[in-house]
């Protein structure tokens, strides 16, 4: 199993102010995605563009933006491209950051890590 549906909260970072909305957790997806509607309500503003590939091979170029994620009491900022659609999308960078990962067999999401753990050489 690839994906799983989850209650996530997203807000504006430096606010606290939030919204808790059904997501679509994909691991194969690297991006996170909001939908429009939810970028205004929140006040979010494009920061720039981003060209992405959709899964039937399309290409799209997105306003992209900076939200703060809490998904399992674990919270961080993440880039954020911002589409037309309704569905909120948490990709695997997201989960990677938080260290929580989706369970191939079970669906299920879980720590996997300290979130935020970054792994340095300092040599």
């Amino acid at each position: 199993m690839r994906e799983a549906r989850v209650r996530v909260r997203i807000g504006k970072p430096g606010e606290d102010r939030w919204i808790e909305a059904e997501a679509r957790l994909d691991k194969c997806s690297w991006c996170t995605v909001i939908p429009e509607k939810l970028s205004k309500e929140l006040g979010l503003k494009p920061l720039a563009f981003r060209n992405i590939v959709l899964p039937d091979g399309s290409g799209r170029r997105l306003p992209v933006t900076l939200i703060q994620v809490n998904l399992l009491g674990r919270e961080t900022v993440a880039m954020a491209s911002i589409t037309p659609g309704e569905e909120i999308l948490i990709g695997s960078a997201v989960l990677e950051d938080l260290g929580l990962e989706l369970d191939s067999k079970t669906g299920e999401l879980r720590a996997s890590k300290p979130a935020g753990l970054l792994k340095l050489s300092l040599r």
